[in-house]
């Protein structure tokens, strides 16, 4: 009660950015449990689909989730490439490949997470089109 429809997700960007950093700082202790909470943080992401059928009409939403759904894959995609690229520039030490592939996650995901919460301080992207319409309507 009290978070709105996007707090467990920033929250487990948050988490799981946390996590990464502990896996690129090659913190052993407690590894799996990392790698568990890293997994279960950034799997709440999928909860930003509810968001988004909440922030546009009806007749709109389908093609918003639809459009979220294509950039994921398309993010996918392009970080694993961008992972075997980074590793591919490390033959001879695949650890530090490794490190430096997420590394560079982590901070892409820090500039998104940062972003999110700069636009709210800036107000962008207060009111959802549905609050739009009907503040328009009045």
């Amino acid at each position: 009660r009290g978070v709105g429809p996007m707090g467990l997700p920033v929250a487990g960007v948050a988490v799981g950015l946390v996590a990464m950093l502990l896996l690129v700082l090659q913190w052993t202790d407690g590894a799996i449990a990392i790698w568990l909470i890293w997994t279960v943080a950034l799997g709440l992401n999928v909860l930003s689909f509810a968001a988004m059928t909440r922030a546009f009409p009806v007749s709109l939403s389908g093609r918003a989730v639809t459009a979220l759904n294509m950039m994921g894959f398309a993010a996918t995609a392009v970080s694993q490439w961008a992972v075997g690229f980074t590793l591919d520039l490390f033959p001879g030490d695949v650890p530090l490949g490794y490190q430096v592939a997420f590394g560079i996650l982590m901070v892409v995901q820090a500039v998104g997470l940062g972003w999110y919460f700069l636009s709210g301080i800036m107000g962008i992207g207060n009111m959802t089109m549905v609050e739009k319409s009907e503040a328009a309507d009045v």
